[in-house]
């Protein structure tokens, strides 16, 4: 029998062994690290670090000063650039990356990239569509990927300004996972649940217009964003001066944006975008148009039209507006005050829009505010996404109308002014992308216009009494004590369809303050 003292010799010598071993180990594994990186990595990113640690009892990795340049695969030219404090991986599974070529991550965390993204400096070619992001070997699962307090950039052609910005930018991905297939996909990753914040983001729209957002925030697949204000670029006089023809002077805030329930990603090599519910609260929208430049003659899409031929697939069943409001401004020669009309406190609920709706289902937008602040407005819009014909039918109705609110409007405007008072006024319209018939009735007391001069000040006498003539005083009605007319207007192609549903509405109001008054048969 051997001896208590060679047993423990024996024991003592294997231990010596098994730690002389793992130290040599440990001792190589920063070393291998850095050589895995040096072969592994694709020949288009190169890395670059200050100094890296290893735990073989862990499997945990430390990467100080980690950074990362990506270039074309057929030049050097850099287009996307990574620098962070570290990189830090965390419970490294050896077993499967040595015999199942799969590399298993308990956690990868990022602490304080900054992302910078040149796009004009990326290869066009055909290098990333037939191989995807990178070239990969093995199967790749990481348990949580964190990134903490990034920035991310994307430049513009001439680098000295900013196509997107934003800071403070906070990730969490959970079930990660990519492979030889995978990784040629759109969207080169699998994964589960995931978080997103960011802060002070800016986007370019373009030559007039910008973005500014104060936060976003996506937790279990809802949205939130926070302070939305797109403007534009240039103050309305100044913009003019860039301008050869009419373009909107816009400014847009939205507080609070609310995405419920969001689902996007590629089907079919095409994007799309779902969500059960789309919710803008007091959202406020100006616009201003200087009508001293050239017309736009182009040929306006229906909305209708718009949304069929997006490039991306959409289906949102329900979006509302909550307190809103929307003002409009217009400058022609010879005034020196734009005219103005705004709607206060307006809700808007948009129900069925879907980019795959089969023909035959109709999209319905409802809307109600208070024209001019003051008077109860309403207006349906309802529409089948898939008639070419862009058939449409508009329904409406205003109550309790001060004609004299309108007149900031349309003296400039129209060279008007109006008296009298609107009980209620409703109209329905039904046409198609070229023309449009319905009908309107009234209830108005001592309705009348004051046709100005040119001057815009004093008030052209002879007409206002030739045209007056022609126009109803309110007598004349239904039992109900409305006056009826039709409607009757065509599209003008180059125009919006708010000029083509505003052609209808004077189309009725002249057939209903001239007309005999009586209701069609």
């Amino acid at each position: 029998m051997m001896s208590r003292k060679i047993l423990l010799r024996t024991i003592i010598g294997v231990l010596s062994i098994i730690g002389i071993a793992i130290l040599i180990i440990q001792i190589r594994a920063e070393k291998e690290v850095e050589e895995f990186l040096r072969r592994k990595i694709p020949s288009h990113i190169r890395l670059d670090y200050e100094n890296i640690s290893a735990n073989i009892f862990t499997g945990s990795i430390h990467i100080e000063d980690f950074g990362a340049n990506t270039t074309n695969r057929q030049d050097t030219t850099v287009h996307t650039t990574v620098k962070s404090d570290y990189l830090k991986i965390e419970g490294l599974h050896y077993w499967p990356f040595l015999f199942e070529k799969t590399l298993k991550i308990k956690s990868l965390r990022l602490s304080r990239p900054i992302v910078k993204y040149f796009p004009d400096k990326k290869s066009k070619g055909l290098e990333q569509d037939s191989l995807g992001v990178v070239k990969l070997l093995k199967t790749i699962i990481v348990d949580r990927i964190e990134i903490e307090n990034g920035s991310f950039f994307i430049f513009k052609k001439d680098m000295d300004s900013m196509l997107l910005e934003s800071d403070r930018i906070n990730f969490t991905l959970n079930g990660f996972k990519t492979d030889p297939k995978i990784i040629k996909r759109k969207i080169p990753l699998e994964h589960k649940e995931y978080t997103f914040s960011a802060g002070n983001c800016h986007v370019d729209l373009g030559s007039f217009e910008s973005m500014d957002i104060k936060r976003i925030q996506v937790r279990n697949k809802n949205l939130v964003i926070d302070d939305i204000r797109v403007k534009s670029k240039y103050g309305k006089e100044t913009l003019s001066n860039f301008l050869e023809h009419e373009r909107d002077h816009v400014v847009l805030e939205i507080p609070k944006l609310n995405v419920y329930t969001m689902d996007f990603g590629f089907r079919w090599n095409k994007f799309f975008f779902h969500s059960d519910k789309i919710e803008f609260t007091m959202p406020k929208l100006e616009v201003f148009r200087d009508k001293r430049l050239a017309d736009d003659n182009t040929n306006k899409n229906m909305y209708s039209r718009l949304v069929r031929k997006l490039p991306i697939d959409i289906k949102v069943p329900k979006i509302e507006v909550k307190g809103g409001r929307i003002g409009y401004e217009e400058r022609l020669h010879g005034h020196g005050k734009p005219g103005r009309l705004y709607i206060d406190d307006m809700s808007t609920t948009i129900l069925g829009l879907d980019t795959k709706a089969i023909r035959g289902d109709t999209t319905k937008l409802m809307a109600k505010g208070l024209l001019m602040g003051k008077a109860p407005i309403k207006l349906d819009y309802l529409f089948d996404l898939n008639d070419e014909n862009e058939a449409f039918l508009v329904m409406g109705n205003v109550s309790s109308l001060q004609a004299e609110e309108l007149n900031p409007f349309f003296k400039p405007n129209l060279n008007v002014e109006t008296e009298g008072y609107i009980d209620e006024m409703y109209f329905t319209i039904s046409g198609d992308a070229y023309a449009a018939k319905g009908d309107m009735k009234m209830r108005y007391n001592d309705f009348r216009f004051d046709v100005l001069r040119k001057d815009g000040k004093r008030v052209n006498k002879i007409l206002t009494a030739i045209g007056n003539l022609f126009v109803n005083d309110g007598e004349d009605t239904n039992d109900a004590g409305f006056r009826f007319g039709q409607i009757e207007a065509e599209r003008n192609m180059d125009k919006s369809f708010f000029n083509y549903i505003w052609l209808n509405i004077k189309s009725g109001i002249v057939s209903t303050l001239t007309g005999n008054g009586k209701k069609k048969d």
